[in-house]
């Protein structure tokens, strides 16, 4: 019996000699070569890990096969077969031969086929992932496939490529997929788009400060209260002593330093709170102003009374500069139609609004000789146009006629009235007389306009050109004036030409030549712009005996050229003077 059990072991032995060579790995193989059940089940997979058992290839597989078919593929417990959707999700990750040294290959699979005859063919493979990716290198390597013998061991396996599927705290990470997270509790809480939008659409919004950005005017440090000139598109320092600066304007707080030109670090705070401005630890609860001090901040009212806000604690300021605004109107009245003030009434002119809410007060001052100016305290705006004056035109002395003056030209700048020093020098331009050009009219540092040129005998003056460089930093825009015209050439009888018109106007007309020892006709004055009612038109030129034409109008207008009749042809006998320009003008409008 004993020797029966020999030989019956000798026998088993080399059959599982011959199934090793044939690919069989041991006697588990040959009893159960579909499924093995582990010991103990683990979690595996990318998105969605699944429980998996050991499999087996179900014939051999090359280097570069893009599909796997196993024996079998099933859940283990339920022996239910696997598809993408129950492992839950879109990419599955295994191991070829795991623990054959020289022949574990880490694969992934997008999609499962179960087979009639209980196989299951893996499919969407890349082959030989690489053992320690990023995120983004986790892509299928030649080098890295290696063949496989029908029954070697495929697992759903934690290979690396599985790891680089999750967020990893340390990690500067991108999340292309949804991720669901409760509603936040603190602000660092991360939270879902629809949140927000509940929040923005009609769910309770509070908020701390609401801060813009800007661009400084000036050299600006932190906690500095400033104002917004429009004009210059600058947030620059307010002062409680400079209405312009200080009322009916936007102001903010400095959340950074800042240099003209540049932007503001931080931004500006217009309402909120703010943590730049600290208490000195006996202010809190007080209402805080605008300082005399530009820029600066006080537990007392400036010259203007411009409250800002209240100190809430040592370390916040509650900044709400309408404040001010509200305070300001608490007395107000509406006027329509016709009304009579029996007794003195007083009215502040920055209060002065129409129905819309526009404020409507300025006055406008129309200055006609040189003198030094005075800016209102309480001015916000001003606006400043200059004309130049206009040149005389040339007598005329026979063939041809006397050339036009040329219109004087025009320069005009609005700004915020603190750029603007208390004092402004204003020098009014005299007009040419005949053969003589325009003088220059000129507002301190501010605008600059020209004079019209005088021409020559026969040739119209040029208008006055327009610097476009003299309002730096104020900004503005000009206007050439307009040419004077040609005289007429006929000998002895040229008419006299007409002279330019002021800024941004027409150039005058050229006289004609005379017939039969008769004088030509004067040419037109050019025409100023109809849309401003201080630039003139250019003088008309001389045309017939003893006519020498007329002056350029007020303002800056060119001055009309003589007649070219003279001598024997002319009764009485010429040469025909011709006119002055007109005079320069400065108009200032203050806004309040």
């Amino acid at each position: 019996m004993e020797i029966l059990k020999t030989i019956l072991s000798g026998v088993v032995g080399i059959g599982l000699t011959i199934s090793s060579l044939l690919g069989f790995n041991n006697q588990a193989d040959v009893v159960q070569p579909v499924v093995e059940t582990p010991s103990k089940e683990t979690n595996f997979g990318a998105y969605s890990p699944s429980g998996g058992g050991t499999y087996r290839l179900k014939g051999s597989v090359s280097s570069t096969d893009t599909s796997i078919t196993l024996s079998s593929f099933k859940e283990p417990v339920s022996n239910t077969p696997y598809n993408m959707t129950y492992l839950g999700t879109t990419i599955g990750y295994g191991t070829l031969e795991p623990q054959v040294a020289g022949k574990s290959e880490f694969v992934s699979f997008t999609g499962i086929t179960q087979n009639s005859d209980g196989s299951a063919t893996l499919t969407g493979i890349s082959r030989g992932l690489t053992r320690s990716p990023s995120a983004s290198s986790c892509v299928a390597s030649s080098t890295l496939a290696l063949r496989h013998a029908a029954q070697s061991v495929f697992i759903l396996s934690d290979s690396p490529c599985l790891f680089a599927e999750y967020a990893v705290k340390r990690n500067d990470e991108t999340i292309s997929g949804y991720w669901n997270v409760p509603t936040p509790l603190t602000a660092n809480n991360p939270t879902t788009k629809a949140y927000v939008d509940s929040i923005v659409n009609g769910g309770a919004v509070s908020y701390d400060s609401v801060v813009v950005a800007g661009t400084a005017g000036e050299t600006i440090a932190t906690g500095t209260i400033i104002f917004f000139d429009q004009y210059q598109d600058e947030w620059m320092k307010a002062d409680a002593d400079l209405a312009s600066t200080s009322r009916n304007t936007l102001l903010g707080i400095a959340q950074g330093s800042g240099t003209n030109g540049n932007a503001i670090n931080e931004g500006v705070l217009v309402r909120g709170l703010d943590l730049t401005n600290p208490s000195n630890g006996s202010d809190i609860g007080s209402f805080i102003y605008l300082s005399n001090t530009a820029g600066a901040t006080s537990t007392s009212a400036g010259t203007l009374d411009v409250l800002l806000g209240m100190r809430r604690s040592a370390t916040s300021l509650y900044f709400d500069p309408t404040l001010s605004n509200n305070r300001q109107s608490v007395a107000s009245s509406t006027y329509t139609g016709v009304n009579t003030f029996l007794s003195t009434t007083t009215v502040i002119r920055s209060q002065i609004v129409d129905e819309s809410g526009v404020r409507i007060a300025s006055k406008t001052e129309l200055i006609t000789s040189s003198q030094v100016w005075s800016k209102d305290s309480n001015a916000r705006q001003l606006c400043i146009t200059a004309i130049g004056s206009g040149a005389g035109g040339i007598s005329g002395t026979g063939a041809p006629g006397g050339g036009g003056g040329g219109g004087g030209g025009i320069s005009s700048s609005c700004f915020n009235a603190h750029l603007a020093t208390s004092t402004l020098y204003i020098t009014i331009g005299s007009g040419g007389t005949a053969g003589n050009g325009g003088a220059t009219t000129t507002v301190s540092t501010i605008i600059s306009a020209p004079g019209g040129n005088a021409g020559s005998s026969g040739t119209g003056g040029t208008g006055g050109v327009y610097i476009s460089t003299i309002h730096t930093p104020f900004g503005g825009f000009g206007l050439n004036g307009g040419a004077g015209g040609n005289g007429g050439t006929f000998s002895f009888t040229g008419g006299g030409a007409g002279g330019g018109g002021s800024a941004g106007g027409t150039a005058g007309t050229a006289g004609t030549n005379g017939v039969d020892g008769n004088p030509g006709d004067g040419g037109a004055g050019g025409v100023a712009p109809t849309n401003t009612s201080y630039l003139g038109n250019g003088g008309r030129g001389g045309d017939s005996n003893a006519d020498n034409g007329t002056s350029g109008q007020s303002y800056g207008g060119g001055g009309g050229g003589g007649s070219g009749c003279s001598g024997g042809n002319c009764t009485p006998a010429g040469p025909f003077t011709a006119k002055s320009g007109g005079s320069g003008v400065v108009v200032i409008t203050t806004m309040y």
